[in-house]
């Protein structure tokens, strides 16, 4: 029987050095999901110690043991508050007061790692289910603008083009989920109240509008990329369509030099495309499918974590192999038990594989 030790977080240093390997494999594993690492990191602990509670202290002790990046050390308290209210939010965590101490909380995973994936994609179903409400009232108050210049006018034809595709996406995304997945809640119609526009909707400007979006967009998990910093020139994508790179530096406040990095790596990742226009010196990008975009991204990051579960499989049969030598150490249950539970989600990813390359394909054709 393994050694027991009560609220003991920190496991027996030789299975540190396998729970190293599998934060690595749950960090890179949520790279496309999380803007940062750190995130993923806080979660890797929670995950590695299904059923029980930690504190932020634990947290804290727990970082200084496995995160480093450059020169810091550990996450700072402030950072961590902020990563366990979030996961609180998104219904990861659970939390309760720890008995007599003031104002002192400790956290713990809401339900089995197993289960908690699907609940958490209902969790991202029902927040698509606001971001269609959230559209469907900026494609209203579009419609109501009437523009008195030229130019807004152009703006905002081309807005209320693009919004309406945002919509369709996350309708088809959320059906994609729905049909093929098995979730179990019952599916609703997005229905905007009267009521909601009118306490939404002001008289706001085409751009005002505009900005409303892009900093949506900016906040979407769904739209996060490898190099965030060009989340904003990806953004501008999503509601002009067509840009020059005079423009993005514009429109985002950016140096030549950050725009032409920019554009040049969105063109490199095949997320838009340049088109030369005979006769004009100006160099033209197009996104032309926000769906296409999407999906291809979810592809390509789901095939990535399809080849990291080699190692973690590599690493199962490691386990397995010295059991014997490692089976009563603090902490070797636990660890081989979450490597079989992550194990057993490949199914799930390779679905998931299929499901983004088949719809990037579709869009890919329309």
């Amino acid at each position: 029987m393994p050694t027991k030790k009560i609220n003991n977080h920190i496991y027996d240093k030789k299975i540190r050095e396998y729970e190293q390997q599998i934060i690595n494999f749950i960090v890179e594993s949520g790279k496309n999901k999380r803007r940062f690492d750190i995130e993923s990191h806080v979660l890797a602990y929670f995950l590695l110690r299904e059923g029980q509670w930690l504190t932020q202290d634990n947290i804290r002790e727990l970082s200084l043991t496995f995160y480093k990046k450059e020169s810091k050390k550990g996450v700072s308290k402030g950072s961590i508050s902020k990563i366990l209210n979030m996961y609180e939010r998104y219904r990861v965590l659970k939390k309760r007061k720890v008995a007599n101490k003031k104002n002192a909380f400790e956290y713990s995973m809401t339900e089995p790692y197993n289960q908690l994936i699907f609940s958490t994609i209902e969790y991202g179903l029902e927040e698509i289910e606001k971001y269609i409400s959230f559209f469907r009232i900026k494609l209203i108050s579009l419609e109501d603008i009437k523009p008195k210049i030229k130019e807004e006018e152009f703006l905002k034809v081309i807005l209320i083009e693009r919004v309406q595709e945002l919509i369709d996406f996350f309708i088809f995304h959320k059906n994609l989920f729905e049909n093929n997945l098995g979730t179990t809640k019952e599916k609703k119609e997005t229905i905007v109240k009267s009521v909601e526009i009118n306490k939404i909707q002001t008289k706001k400007s085409v751009s005002h509008i505009e900005s409303d979006i892009i900093k949506f967009i900016l906040d979407c998990p769904l739209f996060v990329i490898e190099e965030t910093k060009y989340v904003p020139i990806m953004a501008y994508f999503f509601t002009r369509k067509r840009l020059t790179q005079e423009k993005i530096k514009k429109l985002t406040g950016f140096s030549a030099g950050m725009v032409s990095e920019g554009t040049n790596y969105l063109i490199k990742k095949r997320y838009i495309k340049l088109e030369k226009v005979r006769g004009v010196r100006k160099r033209f990008y197009e996104l032309s499918s926000i769906a296409y975009y999407n999906y291809l991204r979810f592809y390509r990051r789901f095939k990535s974590i399809s080849k990291l579960y080699r190692k973690l499989n590599e690493l199962n049969n490691e386990l397995e192999r010295k059991k014997e030598e490692l089976k009563n150490i603090y902490g070797y249950t636990n660890i081989k038990e979450r490597v079989k539970q992550f194990l057993n989600t490949m199914p799930l990813v390779e679905k998931l594989i299929v499901l983004f390359r088949d719809a990037k394909e579709k869009f890919r054709e329309e």
